[in-house]
């Protein structure tokens, strides 16, 4: 457990030694969340229905899930696997799981703050503060979940291939698919404040499940 908790320190530190990443992915967050503002209380084309508007807004966060997931992905592993210090972690007495697991939280992090940065800028900007509630906050963190399990799963798969930015988006989607379908359901009904603990159970459970799965699936992955 100590081992973990320094990993992820260690990038926590580096990403703040790096902020002007982050910055960049917060205002990509903020972009987007701006122009789903506009495309919901635009002038030109406004959605009158609130569950027109809920449907708009849950799309753009799960744009800004998919995006900050692949950057994720290579900020934590990729790029480390470039500079060759992944392979110190590898020889060091941190186990596989545990390797896995300090990635999948840091991205987890990372995929949290952003899209909450994409959240309030749609809020603020278009109006509709009904978003913000115990429903869609729950069902954010917890769809946060799967995409970090699937970000870090993809990469640590795509380590060794030479086109790792196509791969991340091909790998990343095929796992992603089956999720959203339910998923992108369930944030537009919390968006529009109709979501039920039933629907929110039923996320969580399949993104914990997926985490579970991809620690164990990428216990060999991380030991070649």
């Amino acid at each position: 457990m100590e081992q973990l908790a320094a990993l992820l320190r260690k990038d926590l530190l580096t990403t703040s030694r790096r902020w002007h990443e982050l910055a960049s992915l917060i205002i990509i967050s903020v972009v987007i969340g701006l122009a789903v503002a506009y495309m919901v209380s635009g002038p030109l084309a406004p959605l009158a229905e609130p569950i027109d508007a809920s449907v708009v807004l849950a799309a753009g966060q799960i744009i800004v899930y998919f995006i900050v997931s692949i950057a994720a992905g290579f900020i934590a592993v990729l790029r480390e696997a470039e500079k060759g210090t992944l392979d110190g972690l590898r020889a060091s007495p941190l186990s596989p799981e545990a390797l896995f697991i300090a990635k999948l939280i840091y991205i987890y992090i990372l995929i949290v703050v952003l899209s909450f940065s994409y959240s309030l800028a749609a809020v603020f900007f278009s109006g509709y503060s009904t978003i913000i509630n115990t429903g869609y906050v729950v069902l954010s963190l917890s769809v946060s979940l799967y995409f970090a399990a699937a970000s870090a799963l993809t990469s640590f798969m795509i380590i060794y291939s030479e086109a790792r930015s196509l791969l991340s988006m091909v790998v990343l989607s095929g796992l992603l698919v089956p999720f959203l379908q339910g998923a992108d359901r369930a944030l537009a009904a919390a968006a529009a404040g109709t979501s039920t603990s039933g629907q929110s159970a039923q996320i969580l459970g399949a993104s914990l499940a997926f985490a579970v799965i991809a620690t164990v699936l990428a216990k060999p992955l991380s030991e070649i």
